[in-house]
């Protein structure tokens, strides 16, 4: 699978520029990568391509979290 990963990443940033966007706490990629994609070295291949990840926890404001709080149904952690 990390072959498939590797390829499909490397075809993506051939064409386009790529970005991982989680909504997991760092640093969920870089041990997911390790646990699932052993000797993949994802983490090595991310810089080399250039791509970054993005925790999306880590992008929304103390302010913008009190107000999708007061919104009925909203849970601004979940997608």
């Amino acid at each position: 699978h990390a072959a498939v990963v590797r390829e499909t990443l490397q075809a993506a940033r051939r064409v386009a520029r790529v970005a991982i966007v989680t909504l997991a706490m760092r640093p969920w990629v870089d041990n997911s990568s390790e646990w699932f994609l052993p000797g993949g070295d994802v983490k090595d291949l991310l810089e080399e391509l250039e791509i970054p990840v993005y925790y999306a926890r880590e992008h929304v404001t103390k302010a913008q979290r009190l107000a999708a709080n007061q919104e009925e149904g909203v849970d601004v952690y979940t997608v």
